[in-house]
């Protein structure tokens, strides 16, 4: 595992920009899931939004649920090859709860160009 690996000294000495932090806990990826089987008979589903801040404690927040999916909006697209429907989702996976991890610069979904897939033009007026 890339924890074990990094603390053996398996990683790139040379490179003065070597993502440290990436090899020690994972790298940045649009889609991750974590299944723990121990939580089986409670199946509470997990989704996490988030972008790397939550990468050190991934592990540890989904080791609570049956299964967690950890999204992270800047890669989704482009690991995936689809837009994330957060409506979609949620009902494709049977999502129990979900929680949103993010650093204050990806919070403005809008200035990131990021669409969850949420219709708020089209409410109809009472």
């Amino acid at each position: 595992s890339g924890k074990s690996d990094y603390l053996k000294g398996d990683y790139e000495k040379e490179d003065v920009y070597y993502n440290h932090y990436g090899k020690y806990f994972h790298s940045d990826l649009g889609e991750i899931v974590y299944t723990f089987d121990k939580n089986k008979k409670d199946n509470k589903r997990l989704l996490i939004i988030s972008d790397s801040y939550s990468n050190c404690i991934d592990k540890l927040i989904a080791s609570h649920f049956y299964k967690t999916y950890v999204i992270d909006l800047r890669y989704f697209e482009s690991s995936i090859g689809e837009k994330f429907v957060l409506e979609d989702y949620v009902e494709e996976n049977k999502i129990t709860d979900c929680l949103v991890m993010l650093s204050a610069n990806s919070v403005y979904f809008e200035s990131a160009d990021l669409d969850l897939g949420l219709d708020t033009k089209n409410e109809t007026k009472k």
